[in-house]
């Protein structure tokens, strides 16, 4: 057999790499970079047209494509794409881990937690398994799932929001404060969360530990009646009447036909000792709206207490 030149040898691994190496695609540079600065749009189709290329055999781009669609609002064409994706590579966690969050988004809260439960199971220490299983569960399992979450990622701040619903619709009303006021901290400027801060104070109802969970909402949007509204039954309900009058005055000024920021208006002034001819027009203003049975309701209690008030104090009728 003929002796191969030591010099020839030593090129042999040099060429043989310089062959097997597979060219670098261009496009996933630029589907990176398009990615980075949140240009969807481009990066989807980058990412579409590097997945299709590879003739649906590219998990990743398929993954890269379907975060574009989610971005972009579309959702189910995220999920047609991730359940391709599943049947391709069934023990992806990451593919799980996404198509639980695109279902969830969808309402298919079975669907999302039929991949959540498959991603903690693919991985026992994904946090966000676990904190998406939370918030697809309701009552105590959905409250140990994101307790899980948390010790497994203690700086999810959106698993401590979440944590914090469901504490307090559980009636946990004090873990769920601690909650929720660190699952906000430092988001006062983000509007994204208006959303959660409102759900935050409907779960606790009239409490003063809402105040700030709803200030960065109203400094926001000055005429958000909900959120005056509650922030001004917070105050009525922890003995801060002069504070409620502010707030429940301004909300009944943002929307004149809100029944229950009209009513919040009225106890606030009898609380204050102000009730008088102005809050009886107040009840005429109320009575004359289209009412709910609930608002109905208040108006009741709502008259009950002017009555009391003028009763015990005939001249604030003048």
């Amino acid at each position: 057999m003929r002796a191969f030149a030591p010099g020839l040898l030593a090129l042999v691994p040099v060429l043989t790499g310089c062959v097997s190496a597979p060219p670098v695609d261009p496009r996933i540079e630029r589907a990176e970079a398009m990615t980075r600065v949140g240009s969807w749009r481009d990066a989807g189709a980058l990412w579409n047209e590097i997945y299709l290329a590879s003739g649906a055999r590219d998990v990743d781009a398929g993954l890269r494509s379907a975060e574009a669609f989610e971005a972009r609002g579309q959702l189910v064409m995220a999920r047609v794409r991730l359940m391709e994706l599943e049947a391709r590579a069934p023990d992806r966690v990451d593919v799980q881990l996404r198509l639980g969050a695109v279902l969830e988004g969808l309402g298919d809260r079975a669907g999302a937690r039929e991949r959540f439960e498959r991603a903690a199971r693919l991985d026992p220490g994904a946090a966000a398994a676990r904190t998406g299983l939370g918030r697809v569960t309701d009552g105590e399992g959905g409250i140990a799932a994101l307790r899980e979450g948390l010790r497994l990622d203690p700086g999810d701040l959106g698993a401590a929001r979440a944590l914090g619903l469901l504490l307090a619709q559980a009636g946990q009303l004090d873990e769920a404060a601690a909650a929720l006021t660190r699952g906000f901290e430092g988001s006062t400027a983000d509007p994204a969360l208006d959303g959660d801060r409102l759900r935050a104070a409907r779960a606790f109802g009239p409490d003063l530990r809402i105040v700030p969970w709803l200030e960065p909402v109203v400094a926001r949007s000055p005429g958000a009646t909900e959120a005056l509204r509650r922030v001004g039954e917070a105050y009525l309900a922890g003995g801060r009447p002069d504070r409620a009058v502010e707030w429940l005055q301004r909300a009944a000024s943002s929307d004149p036909t809100d029944a229950h920021a009209l009513i919040g208006f009225g106890r606030a002034q009898i609380a204050a000792g102000a009730a008088g001819e102005r809050t009886s027009r107040l009840a005429t203003r109320v009575r004359a709206l289209a009412l709910t049975p609930e608002e109905s309701a208040a108006l009741e209690v709502f008259e009950a207490e002017l009555a009391a008030a003028l009763t015990a104090d005939p001249g604030l009728s003048d």
